[in-house]
């Protein structure tokens, strides 16, 4: 029987995983949870559609910081990452004709603290509107809102960000609600890149193939790593395009993607800057010596989950004969998982793709998807790892 197509099913991983350090057992070996969405959840009306926007709220996953347990610190990687590049898309970057007006909403945005007692720490960071705004420019348009019925019912929001024509990349919490197994999946998932306020400038589409890891799908914990989820887009609604056509994709990390430090550019539709209807951006250094997740300074809350957090952003123009240490561009490492419940502590988690010790088992993963994708738009719409 072809697991791919069983709702729910799960196979094997090929690889064992590293056990994470020495003082935690070795786990046995991983699989990972998948899921096709049932034939009368891939589409919608255009009144569905609205109507479902209209009602979203941001997926919130907060963590208490009184309540969290110790954990060992993870084992991380001593050698250079594994990277994918990305795509720039067909779309040309358009030039910025006259000015625009910011959207409202902006004014009443407190200085922030750059978190509670943590000033001239490591918790320092930087948020923005991006702007000019993201449907202009690559790489920025590559990520946009994710629309969400869950398992039990509620309408929420996440973020995501393309790293096939028609993959996207989240947290595992914005496909799959963790811990409950096939109870968990979402009942529907719809993408738009680059959204911008009413605006869908790119179109939507509908998610027809969800993924998780086998831990978020057994047991939702926050904190150690596993909230990875990725997407599987069918066409752009009402056209024969694949939605990363012109949009292009983001580059990522397949393995050895935690890091002890790391410069990050954090995306997302946080409802707490402009209700979370326009693209806003925070630069921070992510460290990973507490938790088996990047921990990093930074304003944005609910709505920001499954937001990338890119290496390198952008281009550059460089004729110096020595580029750096590090110099490759637009690669996301990790996405947006977990908040703490108390605002004034303006810090966030991620997890990485890969895991702590490649414990994701992110290449499995991306094939799967890529499988299914492939299947639905062709060879060309993806590059599965060998």
């Amino acid at each position: 029987m072809d697991l791919h197509a069983v709702p729910g099913r799960r196979r094997s991983a090929a690889l064992l995983a590293v056990a994470l350090c020495a003082v935690l057992p070795a786990p046995a070996a991983l699989a990972q949870a998948f899921h096709v969405v049932p034939e009368a959840d891939r589409t919608m009306s255009e009144a569905e559609w609205q109507a479902m926007k209209a009602r979203a709220v941001p997926d919130v996953r907060l963590v208490d910081p009184a309540a969290r347990r110790p954990r060992a610190a993870p084992v991380f990687s001593t050698s250079p990452p594994e990277l994918v590049p990305g795509n720039p898309g067909t779309a040309p970057n358009l030039a910025e004709r006259g000015g625009f007006d910011l959207p409202a909403g902006g004014e009443g945005i407190e200085p922030e603290n750059y978190g509670k007692d943590h000033l001239g720490t490591i918790y320092h960071f930087n948020d923005y509107l991006q702007v000019p705004r993201p449907v202009r420019y690559y790489p920025w348009r590559a990520v946009g809102r994710i629309f969400t019925i869950t398992a039990s019912g509620k309408t929420g929001v996440c973020t995501g960000a393309l790293i096939a024509r028609s993959i996207i990349v989240t947290a595992g919490h914005c496909v799959h609600q963790g811990g409950n197994r096939d109870a968990g999946w979402n009942r529907s998932t719809v993408f738009v890149p680059a959204a911008d306020g009413a605006l869908e400038p790119y179109g939507r589409c509908n998610g027809n193939y969800l993924i998780t890891t086998d831990q978020w799908f057994d047991d939702g914990e926050f904190q150690v790593g596993h909230d990875v989820g990725l997407i599987g887009c069918g066409k752009r609604v009402g056209t024969s395009r694949e939605i990363g056509w012109a949009t292009g994709w983001f580059g990522h990390c397949a393995s050895g993607c935690l890091l002890p430090n790391w410069f990050f550019t954090q995306i997302g539709y946080p409802e707490n800057y402009y209700d979370g209807d326009y693209m806003t951006v925070s630069q921070h250094l992510a460290i990973g010596t507490v938790w088996p997740d990047f921990l990093y300074g930074t304003g944005m809350r609910d709505g920001s989950s499954g937001g990338p957090h890119v290496s390198n952003i952008g281009s550059l123009s460089d004729s110096s004969s020595d580029l750096g240490q590090w110099n490759g561009r637009n690669y996301i490492f990790a996405v947006t998982s977990w908040q703490w419940n108390d605002h004034q502590w303006k810090t966030q988690g991620a997890s990485s793709l890969s895991g702590p010790e490649d414990s994701n088992d992110w290449k499995e993963m991306f094939n799967w998807v890529c499988d299914m994708v492939q299947g639905a738009h062709g060879r060309r719409s993806c590059t599965p790892f060998p």
